[in-house]
Parts: C-alpha cells; structure tokens; sequence
C-alpha cells in the first residue's frame, strides 16, 4: 500500500494575482499567501484527485527536475497545502475533526496525539441540566473515552 497525496480537503486556494495564490483553511480561517511559479501550479492542478508521489514525479520530469518537484511537495504538505493519505488510514467519525485539529498542530503526528489522547481521557461533568445536556452530548461525539456524569437531582 502506498502514500497518495491530495490537497487537503479544508482549504480554499484564491488566485490573487498570476504569481500569488491566498490559501483559506476553512476550519480556522486563517489565510497565508505563497508566491507560486509553473510548477506549484501544476502540482496543484494534478492534486486536485489523489494521486502517488510516483504518478506525480513521473508525470512532470520531462519539464521538471524530480527533486525539485518532491522538495515542492513536501513544502505544500509542510504548509498544510497537501495531505499524505494512506489507504489504511480510517478515522471514522473523527476524519473531519481530525482534519480540523490538523489545521491546529505542527505535524500530522501531533495531530494524531492529540485525537488519542481525546479517545484515552476521563471527563467530569457535575450537573446534567438545560446546558449540561448538551456539553454530555458533544464530549461523546468527540470521542472522549470516559464520561463521569453526576447531578444531584432526582428522577421520580
């Protein structure tokens, strides 16, 4: 099984001018702009569907050279521009908030730290009303691993 890249699904790139490009991750608003040339465009272009390395490599060296072309990749992937995706890889629930933690951290390994440390944690929640109800509800769709719910009040 191989690594596939793709542009990351939470990011919109706007075309300022022809040699700058404003990329919008959709999960954090934040915006950075990159000066491109003719290879980041075509790289660009090419992942706009998941594709290998190879594929990619090797469908640009007649105009490009492959290390130029794979140091350009791992500086968008650096960026958060592109993702490594690997078939084995199933989040589950948890791939949309995983892509927005990604947004947050510096690697995708402390992306995935932090997911399993939400899944391995014990939250308390003391009272269980209108609002409390509510907090119960999110925590478990994040994924906390253990919930303690006390309230004082009685069911009759």
């Amino acid at each position: 099984m191989s690594e596939k890249l793709k542009l990351n699904d939470s990011i919109y790139i706007l075309k300022e001018s022809d040699d700058i490009y404003q990329v919008i991750f959709t999960g954090t608003r934040r915006i950075k702009k990159f000066r491109v040339d003719s290879l980041i465009k075509e790289i660009i272009s090419k992942l706009d569907s998941e594709k290998t390395e190879f594929e990619i490599v090797n469908g640009m060296k007649d105009r490009y050279n492959p290390e130029k072309i794979s140091s350009c990749l791992n500086s968008l992937e650096s960026e958060g521009v592109v993702r490594r995706y690997n078939e084995r890889d199933n989040y589950g629930r948890y791939s949309k908030q995983i892509l927005f933690i990604d947004e947050l951290t510096d690697s995708w390994e402390e992306t995935l730290k932090l997911q399993r440390r939400i899944e391995e944690s014990t939250i308390s929640v003391f009272g269980i009303g209108g609002i409390g109800t509510w907090i119960v509800n999110g925590l478990s769709q994040i994924g906390v691993g253990k919930i303690r719910i006390t309230d004082p009040d009685k069911v009759n």
